[in-house]
């Protein structure tokens, strides 16, 4: 989380953790899911560092006995509040998206 911050610090709102870290099926070899919310969109600089950063903090599955894979999903928040679409089915439980909800 510390290079989300570093990277988005000034627009950052949230960052959610979701996925089998959250609803007790974290493996040893699952990834862990990030949902993070800023307030503009990142500009291509902002965001090649962020990448670039997130790949030395994080290694493909089964590859390191520390280091665990990241899924990083950023979102607008006024892209997606309101909700605007209409006809998507979520999947999931309230567990597994835990923080998304509140």
């Amino acid at each position: 989380v510390g290079v989300i911050e570093r990277h988005l610090e000034p627009t950052l709102l949230a960052v959610h953790l979701y996925g089998s870290a959250v609803d007790g099926g974290l493996k040893p070899h699952s990834d862990i899911d990030l949902l993070v919310t800023v307030t503009v969109r990142l500009d291509e600089t902002t965001r090649r560092a962020l990448i670039n950063d997130l790949l030395e903090t994080s290694a493909s599955p089964g590859e390191s006995e520390i280091l665990r894979a990241v899924e990083v999903t950023i979102v607008v928040h006024d892209d997606i509040i309101p909700w605007r679409y209409r006809g998507l089915t979520l999947s999931g439980t309230k567990t597994h998206v835990k923080g998304f909800w509140s």
